[in-house]
């Protein structure tokens, strides 16, 4: 074992060789025990929030939901987040719920009692968003509603310690994480579901999906194995810890200097591309900036954004069309765009983002690894690549069309 602070390359490679034979040995016995495969990951992008994660979890959730078991899933999930909520067969439960300000992931109804569960996978939080659900809330029930935050860890929310002029106090919500709550809640569903085998294996191919998420396909000897190489080489893994951030702030920044590169190689006479901070580092690191593509027969107000939700590095990234400030200029928006067959999926209801979808994912260890790996980066860029250009040009002439 080091027993001093100099650099000892020899300590770093060996305890990096013993983590990738560890890793290797799990995968083999994750292969092993078919946890690999996985219907959900095949059908849908695995962290995708809105499509997979809320959609699966507000069926189950609805009395009427297909699954057909009632109103008793709901009860569960209420029951093991320690949450007071009335469940009946008339609840309502519906996803994407638009607000006065804003999308509910998941919104109950029962009578007059209303709960939102804002649904977080990688994304940060929207700036003051769990104090406009909290305000809304408020309004139509101030003693029984509930305000739910979902997310991996169970982490606080940035607006937890903010304070409302017009709740006159912090915000009050409930934390319900992936890796303990939901994943306690599902295999109690499971058991419900014993005597119906297509539902029952539905919800186990889930549970494996959420338990990769939440860094748990793993078997207690691999754990063991990784503290004690951690143990034995201490200095070594206390230098590479304190590196790994760095090592992925600059790899994400190459790869938007490049992606930026192979876009203004792309992009016809007229189009331009800069990032909003003016820098590949700050838009790698900083939250909610992007990197913006204009063209200058648009209006001002209009324009294409690659966008972290909150920071390129940690979490999912987006890109779509983006409308600010004229209200008049964002409804033609949306007119022109509904014409346009490419922009009939993901369309959204927020107002300066009429058309979002998911572009990657560095929040995700496995599409972070394909920074460091030629082929499949180059693979990762050219699929970025022709994905924003297919906007690009499918948004062209409508969004030319508008004033100025």
């Amino acid at each position: 074992m080091t027993t001093n602070s100099t650099f000892d390359r020899s300590s770093v490679n060996q305890l990096l060789s013993q983590v990738a034979r560890i890793k290797a040995n799990n995968d083999r016995i994750t292969k092993l025990k078919k946890e690999s495969f996985n219907i959900f990951s095949l059908l849908r992008k695995e962290h995708d929030e809105e499509y997979l994660h809320s959609a699966f979890i507000m069926d189950l959730l609805n009395p009427l939901g297909t699954h057909g078991m009632g109103r008793v899933f709901a009860e569960l999930f209420f029951e093991v987040a320690r949450i007071e909520f009335p469940i009946t067969d008339q609840t309502s439960v519906e996803a994407e719920k638009r607000l006065p300000r804003g999308r509910a992931d998941i919104f109950l109804e029962t009578g007059e009692r209303q709960a939102i569960i804002e649904n977080k996978i990688h994304a940060g939080d929207q700036e003051n968003q769990l104090e406009r659900y909290s305000q809304f809330l408020h309004a139509r029930d101030a003693e029984g509603s509930v305000l739910i935050y979902l997310t991996l860890d169970g982490r606080d929310s940035k607006d937890g310690a903010k304070k409302s002029k017009s709740l006159h106090g912090a915000i009050e919500y409930h934390r319900v994480s992936y890796g303990d709550d939901l994943l306690t809640w599902l295999q109690r569903c499971r058991e419900k579901a014993v005597d119906h085998a297509p539902l029952r294996e539905t919800i186990k191919q889930y549970v494996v999906l959420v338990r990769k998420l939440t860094g748990q396909l793993t078997n207690d000897e691999m754990i063991e194995e990784l503290k004690t190489a951690i143990q034995n080489n201490y200095i070594a893994a206390d230098l590479v810890s304190k590196q790994i951030e760095a090592v992925r702030v600059e790899a994400v920044t190459n790869f938007i200097a490049e992606l930026t590169d192979r876009l203004t190689a792309e992009l016809d006479e007229g189009w331009s591309i800069n990032p909003e901070n003016k820098s590949f580092s700050d838009m790698a690191t900083n939250s909610w900036t992007s990197l913006v593509i204009t063209h200058k027969k648009w209006p001002s107000v209009a324009r294409v954004e690659i966008q972290g939700q909150a920071t390129c590095v940690n979490d999912r990234t987006v890109y779509g069309i983006v409308t600010h400030k004229d209200e008049p200029i964002r409804s033609t928006v949306d007119m022109r765009l509904g014409e346009i067959k490419f922009f009939h999926q993901n369309m959204k209801g927020i107002k300066w983002w009429p058309w979002q979808d998911n572009l990657f994912n560095f929040g995700d260890p496995e599409e972070m690894a394909k920074l460091f790996d030629e082929t499949l980066r180059t693979k990762l860029i050219k699929n970025v690549v022709e994905k924003v250009i297919s906007l690009c040009k499918a948004s062209q002439q409508p969004l030319s069309t508008i004033g100025p």
